[in-house]
């Protein structure tokens, strides 16, 4: 059989079943050791891979196929009892019984900074959980049977969708590239374009889209013909492609709500018609001065007569010659119905919320912050524009996913000699950089969890 990549015959398996009883007080470690001696299992740089055969060896183990000798140490994770009754409040008891009897169950997270509900979930965890010795502190979880308090946001979850590029330029013998640029002897390498589910506070889920591409040079140019082809001929479907998965995976998560979050290119009329009301929301940059359908006019002239109803502080992050730091921003918001393009007098007019966030432009010498929001979810209070401009800024947080692909995985400095090998190595890059990410992200917000929470010991 195989393990970690390496083929693991009976011969290997006997011999390591020998091993371990003729020396029952072998490390793991001396033993992952002669395994990688016995199959020249070595490192390009030469050195043995005894981490991965360590996890090879444990993948045995938990098959049945062979008996790892027990670990050595000390457990430095494990929480110490400090001998007093777990802090258990009065009025919850054991319940016995099949998920069936026991009702309608929900599961709500405890959220960071609650003390009390904190010190309960511990409690319960001390007394009932045959873990709890090793608390998975991130996975707090409060089970009960009440319903959910009305109120609070329409939505759960963030799908924040982008497009960036790989730059293989550097790479020019790496097969079946297509160009990136604005020209087609410019620079060349691969799109990619991929949605991220994020928690509203900005923890990251994983992805739910991904789509790679390589364009083809000879229909570089294929934009001058955008208003005679249908979408579905366009490189912009890319954008409807991600909203249907979003709304697939929202179908799996009974009642979760999405809401997919693009910047200017997003801001196609199909894909605003596509939102329906009982799927995910929307919010996308606006970057067409529409018309109105029941006015005179357009939507960033109407916009501009409405008044500043509030204004908000967020944090940005450097931007050209700008530095991070705060930006006081003036909020409009109206409900617009938008009519119908001329090249499309089958479609309905649409009726969504616009949100003006504009900072004045006397804060910074920089070009001030201007972001045209359009959505499909209800703005009827400052506070629900509030909350729609927060989610549009969160859209940063997969540009850090970006550069940790780019930056730390090296995904562009790959050397695979063609795209197709690229796309195949690109799968394991984004799910380390999202975990990177994802690690980041909790470190800030569980600093006491154990790192065992994530790795085995043996990592």
């Amino acid at each position: 059989m195989y393990a970690c990549g390496k083929e693991f015959n009976d011969e290997v398996i006997a011999r390591i079943i020998d091993t371990v009883e003729q020396e029952p007080s072998i490390s793991r470690r001396s033993l992952s050791r002669l395994v990688c001696g016995w199959l020249d299992w070595r490192a390009p740089n030469g050195n043995m891979k005894d981490m991965s055969c360590r996890t090879a060896l444990l993948r045995l183990h938990g098959m049945g196929l062979i008996s790892l000798p027990a670990p050595g140490g000390k457990n430095r994770f494990v929480r110490k009892n400090s001998g007093q009754q777990p802090d258990i409040p009065e009025g919850i008891e054991k319940i016995t019984g099949s998920v069936e009897e026991l009702g309608r169950i929900e599961i709500n997270p405890v959220e960071i900074g609650d003390r009390s509900a904190s010190r309960t979930w511990n409690g319960l965890m001390e007394k009932y959980h045959y873990l709890a010795q090793v608390l998975f502190a991130a996975l707090k979880c409060d089970i009960s049977s009440k319903v959910p308090p009305a109120g609070g946001s329409e939505a759960s979850y963030s799908a924040v969708q982008v497009t960036t590029t790989l730059n293989y330029s550097a790479h020019p013998a790496t097969e079946n590239p297509g160009p990136v640029g604005s020209s087609p002897n410019g620079p060349i390498g691969l799109i990619v374009h991929d949605t991220m589910a994020f928690k509203l506070h900005g923890t990251p889920l994983g992805l739910l889209d991904v789509q790679c591409l390589a364009r083809n040079p000879k229909e570089f140019g294929k934009k001058k013909l955008r208003h005679s082809l249908p979408i579905e001929q366009k490189e912009s479907y890319k954008w409807i492609e991600s909203f249907k998965n979003v709304a697939h995976a929202q179908k799996k998560c009974p009642g979760a709500v999405f809401v997919s979050v693009g910047d200017r290119v997003a801001d196609i009329y199909e894909l605003l018609e596509l939102a329906d009301p009982s799927g995910p929301k929307l919010l996308v940059r606006s970057q067409h001065n529409r018309r109105l359908a029941k006015e005179e006019a357009y939507i960033w002239d109407k916009m501009a007569q409405e008044p500043i109803l509030v204004e908000m502080v967020i944090r940005v992050p450097r931007r050209g010659n700008r530095p991070a730091g705060d930006a006081v921003l003036s909020i409009r918001f109206a409900e617009v119905t938008l009519k119908t393009p001329h090249n499309r007098s089958k479609k309905k007019d649409l009726t969504v919320w616009e949100v003006l966030a504009r900072e004045p432009e006397t804060t910074v010498s920089d070009e001030p912050i201007e972001w045209r929001l359009i959505t499909t979810c209800e703005v009827k209070a400052p506070a629900d524009a509030i909350e729609k401009v927060e989610w549009y800024s969160g859209r940063w947080a997969i540009e850090v996913y970006h550069k940790t692909l780019k930056s730390g995985c090296k995904i562009e400095e790959r050397q695979l000699g063609a795209a197709e090998r690229i796309e195949s190595c690109l799968v394991d890059d984004m799910v380390v950089a999202w975990r990177v990410h994802h690690l980041t992200k909790l470190g800030g917000e569980t600093p006491d969890a154990p790192c065992t929470v994530f790795l085995e010991e043996h990592e």
